[in-house]
C-alpha cells in the first residue's frame, strides 16, 4: 500500500501506524518513497541517544520530573519529553514520551521527521483515531467483519458496497449536522443508521397494517412478507 500510494503534488506524506507496524521493512519502504513514518512503539522498543541505549519505558522512568513539559494538544493536556536518537534499525527518529494528564499510562511515539515539534507529532498521530472509528463502524455496523469469501473479486465487491454504505451514512450525518438547531449537536453514523433502521421497521409495520385492513389472513401476510 505504501509503495503504491500516489500523493498529491506538493505534499508531504506521513504514514501513521500503531505499535504493531513500525518494522525495519516499513521504515525502509517509507524512506524509499520519501515519506515520513509517525508511529506508536511498544514500551520495550530500544532507542539510542548518544551512548545510552534504553527501552522507551526506561527513558520515561530515568528522567527527572523537571525534564517533562506540559503542553496542550487538541484541547487535551499532555506531559511529554522528546529527543532525537536512533532506532535499533539504524533509522534516525524523534522519540516522544507522553501521557494525557490525569492518566497513569505512558505512550511512546516515534517520528522520522525530526523537524516536527513533539506537539505536532502527537497531533498528527491522533488523526489515526478517525481511522479507528471507521474500522469499528465498518466491522460492527456495516458488515465488513461478516463476509466469508475467498474469491478476491467477491471480497473487493463486498468492501466497495460497504464503502458506499459508509459514504451514504456520512453524507446523511453531515446534512443532519447542517440542519440541526443546536450548533453543538453531536450526530454519529450510528445515530443515522438507527434512524434508517427505524424507518425500515415503520414501513414494514405499515405494510402489515395495510394488508390486515384489506382483510388478508395472517398466513397470507406471512407469505408476502416473510417467505
Amino acid at each position: 500500500m505504501v509503495r503504491a500510494f500516489e500523493p498529491l503534488p506538493g505534499t508531504q506524506t506521513y504514514v501513521l501506524t500503531d505499535s504493531w507496524y513500525p518494522s525495519q521493512q516499513l521504515l525502509e519502504t517509507c524512506q524509499e518513497r520519501d515519506f515520513h513514518l509517525i508511529s506508536a512503539v511498544k514500551s520495550d522498543r530500544k532507542f539510542r541517544v548518544a551512548n545510552h541505549n534504553l527501552q522507551a519505558k526506561e527513558w520515561a522512568q530515568a528522567l527527572p520530573k523537571r525534564a517533562f513539559d506540559f503542553v496542550t494538544v487538541n484541547t487535551a493536556g499532555y506531559k511529554l519529553w522528546s529527543t532525537v536518537g536512533t532506532l535499533s534499525s539504524g533509522h534516525t527518529a524523534r522519540l516522544v514520551v507522553n501521557r494525557v494528564i490525569g492518566q497513569k499510562s505512558w505512550r511512546y511515539l516515534i517520528s522520522t521527521d525530526c523537524s516536527l515539534p513533539a506537539q505536532t507529532v502527537i497531533s498528527h498521530y491522533l488523526a489515526r483515531w478517525e481511522v479507528e472509528n471507521f474500522y469499528r463502524v465498518a466491522k460492527q455496523s456495516l458488515g465488513w467483519g461478516d463476509y466469508q469469501m475467498r474469491d478476491l473479486f467477491a471480497v473487493e465487491r463486498h468492501v466497495q458496497l460497504m464503502m458506499v454504505a459508509h459514504a451514504y451514512l456520512e453524507i446523511q450525518r453531515q446534512e443532519a449536522l447542517a440542519t440541526a438547531r443546536d450548533p453543538d449537536a453531536h450526530v454519529t453514523l450510528g445515530d443515522i443508521q438507527r434512524q434508517h433502521q427505524a424507518l425500515s421497521r415503520r414501513v414494514e409495520i405499515a405494510q402489515i397494517f395495510d394488508l390486515a385492513n384489506q382483510g388478508f389472513s395472517l398466513e397470507t401476510v406471512y407469505q408476502r412478507l416473510a417467505a
